[in-house]
């Protein structure tokens, strides 16, 4: 899936780009959406433009927030046991739309387990019997079709998601990154069954009237779906044999997943008009006991939910009344949800793997306020009312209609209106964190998390150790620090450590004309490959702050007072030019100084 866009996610994302008409002459950033798998290729396509244009001086991406709508980042789920029927369904040739489905190297990549991977790795069995004529105990195993060499897809395709931003599966940096859920946030699960338990039990029932027999009707179909993991029953199917009907019982480990029987051919018996099942095709799939893995039980983990039991059971109803047979369900209070984007895959709060060791019942809201987890999004919203509301895939309610309206008023483009900052103090701390092309003149202020309020003081406070901002627009922002304006990076006051981190991104210009900046508490000013920054006049104060100039970037200093203290650095490296015009003096005291 990823290869496919490589070639024209740059494209892409500048088709809207280059047809944008606005009646105030400002060009407005974008705010991308993406549902589902959409959320994988759009949280791709925005960190590979960040990747190129930091590289290759590409085109900007002109985007402002990134919305991830019930997207998986840390993998979906379809329980093995619809899988197993699916793929058996598809062997038999009784179905095979669904398989097709999961089968495809896309939703390998996307889902945590699935059937075609894990067989590589021999934790699960799975038997393929095409003709059983008697009664039978334990299936032998036999051929299957399941490609295993395709084990990869999966950690591939996580490895091709991380390749721009390692460590942190791709996430664009320049951009406020959100994330809506349709799962429950405060550990109410999909569906209300236990591991192991039966999901879908079903049999098809076609018209028999051998001579002499009891019988009236022939058990012919008999289907059995179980959770993954966790159940100590006697799972078995059996059905009604040639013209004695005898029952072929199976009886599997208790990790079964799947079990099914469909008839191979058929006979017609003594005083019978009707073809009655001879020979059978008996599938199964089970955990092997030889395999020690301990899978956390996502199947009805708190997530949103897919109704593959009900399309199953659509299946074998059609292709029971297509015969003249009736499907029975076996199954009660039948189970048609399972979950299939988890609640924690969706906030991204657990590791790559979604290890078993997870609390799936967690309150993620609670969790990630105290800082037990850690999510990768600025803001997020799941359904976390007293009803334990779950939502369908990608569904809306009017809960995350308000929720997506709240987003929009948070990050309004209010710098990028302003223009310019007059006698006004502007700190960027909490949500925005794009500074777009900007005139900071006479009084104005431009703060980058100072321990206050942050926009124009009007909104909620800086509160984290530590914030990052983008001098970044679409195609390139330019801000003038001139006379009488001031640039603040980090907090002044002495009482709280709070540092600000700016980058000035490819093709965008930081001067100082005649104004001042000022970094503190260890915060830093970064230049991005490609940015200039100009310091024509003015002061440039320094107290425990970096200054870093990287490779194709470039700074002058022509003019101004220059004073690095403490510790603070000015960091030249390979490729980066900074150009000192003669006569400057630049002060460095106690452990300051300049690398190159």
């Amino acid at each position: 899936l990823l290869k496919q866009i490589n070639g024209t996610s740059t494209q892409s994302a500048q088709f809207p780009n280059r047809r944008k008409v606005t009646s105030d002459g400002i060009l407005y950033e974008n705010i991308v959406v993406g549902a589902s798998m959409g959320g994988q290729v759009a949280k791709y396509a925005l960190a590979k433009m960040e990747y190129e244009e930091r590289t290759q001086n590409g085109p900007s991406h002109c985007t402002k927030m990134y919305c991830s709508f019930d997207s998986q980042h840390k993998g979906a789920v379809v329980p093995l046991g619809i899988q197993s029927a699916a793929w058996f369904a598809a062997r038999t040739c009784l179905e095979t739309s669904l398989w097709l489905k999961l089968n495809q190297p896309a939703a390998r990549q996307l889902l945590v387990e699935s059937l075609s991977n894990i067989v590589a790795t021999n934790e699960v069995y799975v038997g393929f019997n095409p003709s059983v004529t008697q009664n039978t105990g334990y299936m032998p195993a036999t051929t299957f079709d399941l490609e295993a060499d395709k084990g990869a897809l999966r950690a591939n395709f996580l490895d091709d998601l991380q390749k721009f931003r390692p460590g942190t599966l791709g996430y664009p940096t320049t951009t406020g990154n959100i994330a809506i859920a349709d799962g429950n946030s405060k550990g109410a699960r999909s569906a209300n069954f236990i591991p192991g338990a039966t999901l879908l039990h079903a049999h098809v029932l076609v018209p028999a009237a051998a001579a002499g027999s009891t019988l009236t009707k022939i058990r012919a179909i008999d289907v059995r779906i179980n959770a993954s993991d966790g159940g100590t029953g006697n799972p078995y199917v059996h059905t009604d044999n040639g013209c004695f009907h005898k029952d072929i019982n199976l009886t599997f480990n208790p990790n079964t997943y799947f079990a099914g029987i469909i008839p191979e051919s058929g006979q017609t018996c003594a005083g019978s008009t009707i073809p009655i099942p001879k020979s059978f095709v008996v599938g199964v799939v089970h955990k092997s006991v030889t395999s020690t893995t301990i899978r956390a039980s996502f199947d009805n983990a708190p997530g949103s939910y897919r109704t593959d039991l009900q399309t199953l059971a659509d299946l074998l109803e059609k292709a029971a009344k297509s015969n003249g047979a009736n499907l029975v369900h076996e199954t009660q209070n039948f189970k048609e949800r399972t979950c299939f984007s988890p609640t924690l895959s969706c906030l991204d709060v657990i590791d790559r793997n979604m290890a078993s060791s997870i609390d799936l019942n967690m309150d993620i809201d609670a969790a990630v306020k105290n800082g037990t987890v850690k999510t990768p999004f600025e803001s997020f919203y799941a359904p976390h009312d007293e009803k334990n509301t779950t939502l369908q895939h990608v569904e809306i309610d009017q809960n995350i209609i308000n929720y997506i309206n709240q987003q929009l008023v948070a990050y309004k483009e209010d710098l990028l209106i302003a223009k310019s900052l007059n006698n006004q103090t502007y700190n960027l701390g909490w949500i925005k964190k794009r500074i777009p092309t900007l005139s900071i003149n006479t009084g104005g202020v431009l703060t980058v998390n100072n321990f206050t309020k942050t926009a124009f003081l009007n909104e909620k406070e800086a509160e984290n150790f530590e914030f990052k901002a983008y001098i970044t627009d679409c195609g390139g922002a330019v801000v003038n620090v001139n006379i009488g304006g001031k640039f603040i990076i980090g907090n002044e006051a002495t009482s709280v450590a709070q540092k600000g981190l700016v980058y000035v991104t490819p093709k965008s210009i930081l001067n100082i004309k005649g104004g001042s900046l000022k970094l503190v508490k260890g915060s830093a000013l970064t230049f991005e490959p490609y940015s200039v920054g100009n310091f024509d006049a003015g002061t440039l104060d320094m107290s425990d702050g970096f200054i870093t100039v990287q490779d194709k970037a470039q700074l002058t200093i022509n003019g101004g007072s220059i004073l690095l203290k403490n510790s603070s650095q000015i960091i030249i490296k390979s490729g980066g030019k900074m150009t000192i015009k003669a006569g400057v003096n630049i002060g460095l005291n106690d452990l300051a100084q300049i690398v190159v």
